[in-house]
């Protein structure tokens, strides 16, 4: 099977150049600080016969540092960034299983930093537009139930046959087909 490779990787512009331009501005900052120090070591390194003897020795202490501070930056950076795609796809994950279980009252709402609102926006319409659906589909039935009961209103007035049978046990076929609880007469949908 051939793989499909996509040609464009610049997808979602604004999502794509927000996080590329937080990266960078974080390695800008890396960059400056890093010649901040190298040129308060060198000063300091030039006025001092200790520095000067142990000079790989801070040179190594320096690095690390520097090594360690951008580390512990970058990760909480990494943290922040995958929790802002993270979090949505969880919460809409968690809308879609509550919708599957039949609960269509919900809406799906992101935090203001949060990434994908269109597609929590396009959800909520999803589920509106199944909501209106139902409110449709429950009309009719109820329509249906309603004609069914007048056809069973009318059905009593034909004497006892085989025939009246049949359409009884057609009309009770009917009100299953039609999702109607005999006990409280409500449509379960």
């Amino acid at each position: 099977m051939k793989k499909e490779k996509r040609k464009t990787k610049i997808i979602n512009k604004r999502f794509q150049f927000k996080y590329l331009f937080q990266i960078l501005t974080l390695e800008l900052f890396f960059v400056i600080i890093t010649i901040i120090f190298t040129i308060v070591f060198n000063i300091l390194l030039l006025n001092s016969p200790y520095l000067v003897s142990n000079y790989w020795l801070w040179i190594s202490i320096y690095s690390f540092l520097i090594f360690a501070v951008g580390a512990l930056l970058l990760i909480k950076k990494g943290i922040d960034f995958s929790h802002r795609i993270a979090g949505p796809i969880y919460k809409l994950r968690k809308a879609m299983e509550k919708l599957l279980m039949g609960n269509t009252e919900q809406k799906v709402r992101f935090r203001k930093n949060d990434e994908w609102h269109e597609i929590a926006i396009l959800f909520n319409k999803i589920v509106g537009k199944i909501n209106a659906d139902l409110g449709l589909y429950q009309e009719k039935l109820i329509e249906i139930l309603k004609t069914i009961e007048e056809i069973e209103k009318n059905i009593e007035s034909i004497p006892e046959s085989e025939n009246k049978r049949k359409i009884k046990k057609m009309i009770n076929d009917l009100k299953t087909k039609c999702l109607l609880d005999e006990k409280n007469k409500e449509i379960k949908l």
